[in-house]
């Protein structure tokens, strides 16, 4: 379930509450988040500035990564094109003892509008209509402000961590 995080306490609050869960947390690539992130300005606060997205994507990677620094056998990271492929979410599941799934789930986004249900295709259609010279302005800025280093701390936990 996706969390608004104000700090990292509402993660230590669930873990009280359920000791015994396993908290997923599913990331993306920075470049491709705010592609997708963009197209909502105004409906998020950080969805109309790259400077305030990079911020609040440095700001949660952080707490995600401090509560498993200290609850190292409760977290598992994901990329979200994980829970994309039928292969690899299945794989997921069972590292977290679910051995089946309602597949046809895959297929449905509870809340969504019929607009955001493929949201992952519309933001690849995005880059692929943004010339590649903004998507490369764009690219050097999430650089400079050092969002593909968090992302990539992200990235190692989610091949070397299995709870």
């Amino acid at each position: 379930k996706e969390i608004r995080l104000n700090d990292i306490n509402v993660l230590n609050v669930l873990k009280w509450i359920f000791p015994n869960a396993i908290f997923v947390f599913v990331f993306r690539r920075p470049d491709e988040q705010w592609a997708s992130i963009s197209q909502f300005s105004g409906h998020f606060d950080y969805s109309h500035s790259l400077r305030k997205f990079s911020d609040e994507y440095k700001r949660l990677a952080t707490f995600y990564i401090d509560f498993h620094n200290q609850n190292p056998h409760s977290c598992l990271f994901v990329n979200e094109k994980t829970l994309l492929n039928l292969d690899s979410l299945e794989a997921m599941l069972k590292q977290i003892d679910i051995d089946s799934f309602q597949k046809t789930l895959l297929k449905e986004k509870v809340g969504a509008s019929l607009s955001t249900k493929s949201r992952y295709f519309i933001m690849r259609l995005y880059g692929k209509l943004t010339s590649q010279a903004k998507r490369n302005i764009i690219n050097l800025n999430i650089k400079k402000q050092g969002l593909f280093d968090i992302y990539n701390q992200l990235e190692k936990l989610e091949y070397s961590n299995e709870p």
